[in-house]
Formats: C-alpha cells, structure tokens, sequence
C-alpha cells in the first residue's frame, strides 16, 4: 500500500474561525472550497491542495505549518505586504533567496518559497532544469520531479 497517488491537506487550528477565514480568504486570496462554520472551513490552493481550518483553543506551532510555492517570492511578499501582512524572515533567508515567512492570525507560520530554493540543497551537478519544472536524480536512482 502506498499513499503516493493520493493527495493530501493541510490542518491548521484557529482559536477563532471566523477570524481565521476572513484572513486565509480575504488576506491570501484563497478560494473557500468548503464551509461548515462554525465547524470547519476548507480552502483550495493550486490544482489539489486544501487547508483544512477547524477551531481549537490557542495552540501554535513552532514549525512551518503551511508552505506556498510561488514563482516570484519578492512579488508576492509585495502583494502580502500591501495586505498589511508583516513578513519573517530566518537567519539570512530573505525573499531575495526565494524564501519568506508569514504568520496567521492564529500564529501558525506559512512559508513562500520558490521551486528555486532547491538551489541550496542539491548539488547542480545532480539536477537540471525542463521549463520550470526541476528534476533530481537521487543517489538511489529515482527521478524526482519538482
């Protein structure tokens, strides 16, 4: 059995769901794909990935809880900015390095980051470009495709 060919989504607590949903919507542009307030808010992003909102009393997370990827990480941080959203940024990584973080309205952290940021971890003797889509050869031979 393999989850390979399934896709998958994201859940992220909000003390307030309301307030939750008004930013992933409002803020971010999302789509809301499903609405079941004040039990749960379910948005779309790209072709199949979902962020699943659901109450909770306050907890954060410590870690990245979302990460976007995004052709031109200055130009969104821009549209984010405007948006009255404060960007983070860790030890170097910049928007210039392709990267960028944000927190919700509920302090959860979300990443931007481009295709791009693989740069800086795998050797570009181990990867080419078709287009914008990287390819990785792994040293156990498959080919990943990002």
């Amino acid at each position: 059995m393999s989850l390979n060919n399934f896709d998958s989504y994201t859940s992220i607590p909000a003390e307030d769901l309301e307030r939750a949903k008004e930013f992933y919507h409002k803020k971010l542009g999302l789509d809301i794909w499903i609405d079941m307030s004040p039990h749960m808010v379910m948005f779309k992003s790209g072709d199949n990935s979902k962020i699943f909102i659901y109450p909770k009393a306050k907890s954060k997370a410590e870690h990245t809880a979302i990460g976007f990827i995004v052709d031109d990480v200055g130009k969104i941080a821009g549209q984010l900015k405007s948006n009255g959203i404060d960007l983070e940024y860790y030890e170097g990584m910049t928007d210039e390095n392709g990267i960028a973080w944000f927190k919700d309205t509920e302090e959860n952290i979300i990443c931007i980051n481009t295709p791009f940021l693989i740069n800086q971890f795998i050797p570009p003797t181990d990867r080419w470009i078709n287009g914008k889509t990287w390819f990785y050869r792994t040293p156990s031979g498959p080919l990943l495709k990002f």
